[in-house]
């Protein structure tokens, strides 16, 4: 991918620094082109942007990601993908079928002291008002396997997928994204994704507009 050949070459050159005690930060807009920390600043905007910092060990890299994204998987994608999720579901998936995608990548610490989430799309509630709102769909929850904190998240009762290939990551993203993410596909191949927290709220919402267009 683009970004993994950019974040290769931002932390060569940045490598002569590595004996400093404190971290240099670097600052890319969405087009990966380096900014100050003030043009950084001025670009996050919390509706349609966010600020995503990526750590190294000699250098923090801030990101511009934007928030809503549309795009689309190539015939051979798409299906290969849908083969992907009938392979690791309990049962496969047709060829008319939308998917929704509840995403988590890299591991973060946790400010709580409850032993389990209380995220409102893990409960069976918004599975039911899923499949109300958008028929003939399915639900997965897929996990990088960077990701280790599955208990937190409803593990085993969640049938999290380790996405151990980075089948997801490799076909939507062009950055590491260390942030919420949801993902609506549809037969066609046409996605979009969200990036940041969310709520069963926004995910039912916007699944059903999605899947509702032409």
């Amino acid at each position: 991918m683009y970004l993994k050949h950019f974040l290769s070459v931002v932390i060569s050159l940045f490598f002569v620094s590595s004996f400093s005690q404190k971290k240099e930060i670097k600052y890319f807009d969405e087009f990966r082109q380096e900014i100050n920390k003030r043009q950084f600043k001025k670009l996050i905007d919390y509706k349609n942007t966010i600020d995503i910092y990526i750590e190294r060990d000699s250098l923090t890299l801030g990101l511009i990601v934007k928030r809503n994204n549309f795009g689309k998987l190539s015939s051979r994608n798409n299906n290969a993908f849908r083969r992907y999720l009938s392979e690791v579901a309990t049962t496969p998936i047709n060829e008319n079928e939308k998917i929704v995608i509840s995403y988590l990548y890299e591991e973060a610490e946790l400010k709580t002291t409850q032993q389990k989430s209380t995220w409102n799309v893990l409960s069976a509630n918004f599975l039911k008002r899923l499949h109300e709102t958008s028929p003939n769909v399915r639900q997965f929850y897929i996990v990088s396997p960077k990701n280790s904190k599955l208990d937190y998240f409803g593990a085993p009762e969640i049938p999290w997928i380790i996405d151990a290939d980075f089948n997801v990551e490799r076909l939507f993203f062009d950055k590491p994204i260390n942030s919420g993410i949801y993902i609506l596909l549809k037969p066609n191949g046409l996605y979009y994704f969200y990036v940041g927290e969310y709520g069963d709220f926004m995910v039912l919402e916007n699944a059903s507009k999605f899947f509702a267009k032409k």
